[in-house]
């Protein structure tokens, strides 16, 4: 044991330094096969591993997360009811007609796991080669152009919207149910432009199905070190999604204490240290109130950018 969990098995109370007595389920709260699902199989088992218990991964996508989210907001709150959300979690209260839980205080933030950056693509023949290019094509009234996302109301769709008021020029936003369906449109052009995650469409570019035309974090990535970021082009432009680990409300401070010490041990290893690498998107380690601080500044930046970009669910 670290001479952390020693501390805790002193200090802890007996149920709390007993947990966890049976496995544990992680509501993924997106499809299979997207980042999120792939980010909690690659860290389940070895999280579960340190806590001595299997950790379970549940897919409960639908409703840009509101269903899994609903689910994990009415679990009790000891521990064995997790779930691994997204950006969208701090978005969803701006653009979601009708809320099914309060995002701020029905959960416990546990654990930043990693940022996903996301990449400008268009088709590989595409005209447009950068995205003054792009801002170019936009700002012409007809025809308008068209920007794929993984759904409405999320990070990409905030994104295309962020993109398009600090550039000052018109996109139409296309929905799409998860970045993968996208795909097919961009590839054959029936799209112009997509907002998609570094795992989905980061293969598509190297291979040349695909041009980025930039990144959306403020610096390069990595994996492709070649590709600007957008806000060279765009002054002010930097979005960066991003993963989390959450708990019901009242989770008892010393078991989520627990789960973040051995959640982020896992991030630490190098089989999930080099999956990150490859998508370019360092983990960012903060506390458990710098992250419930973190929450609440996104949903107030978000529902500022919906309320002057006009954003809605289609």
């Amino acid at each position: 044991l670290s001479v952390a969990l020693l501390w805790f098995a002193v200090t802890l109370s007996p149920i709390s330094a007993a947990y966890p007595e049976r496995p544990i389920t992680l509501i993924v709260t997106y499809p299979p096969g997207g980042t999120a699902d792939l980010v909690a199989r690659l860290l389940a088992p070895e999280a579960g591993k340190d806590l001595g218990q299997n950790i379970v991964v549940e897919n409960r996508g639908g409703a840009g997360g509101m269903i899994g989210g609903a689910l994990v907001a009415k679990a009790a709150p000891d521990g064995y009811t997790i779930m691994l959300d997204a950006a969208n979690h701090a978005q969803n209260p701006a653009v979601q007609p009708k809320m099914l839980f309060d995002t701020l205080k029905d959960f416990a933030p546990i654990v930043y796991v990693q940022r996903v950056p996301n990449i400008l693509v268009v088709r590989a023949d595409n005209e447009m080669k950068t995205v003054a290019d792009l801002i170019r094509l936009g700002k012409q009234k007809d025809p308008l152009l068209y920007y794929a996302s993984s759904g409405p109301g999320g990070a990409q769709h905030l994104a295309g919207e962020e993109l398009q008021q600090l550039g000052q020029f018109k996109l139409t936003h296309v929905p799409y149910k998860g970045g993968g369906p996208a795909v097919p449109d961009l590839v054959s052009g029936n799209v112009d432009v997509g907002f998609l995650a570094v795992a989905t469409v980061a293969s598509l570019v190297q291979s040349g199905k695909l041009k980025a035309l930039g990144v959306s974090p403020a610096k390069s990535l990595a994996l492709l070190a070649q590709v600007p970021p957008v806000g060279q082009s765009i002054s002010g432009f930097d979005v960066e999604p991003w993963l989390a680990l959450i708990a019901p409300a009242n989770l008892p401070k010393a078991v989520a204490e627990k789960l973040k010490i051995e959640v982020e041990a896992a991030i630490k290893n190098e089989s999930f240290q080099a999956f990150i690498q490859q998508q370019g998107s360092p983990m960012k380690v903060m506390t458990i109130d710098e992250l419930k601080r973190f929450f609440a500044d996104e949903s107030r930046k978000n529902g500022d950018l919906v309320r002057m970009s006009g954003a809605k669910l289609q």
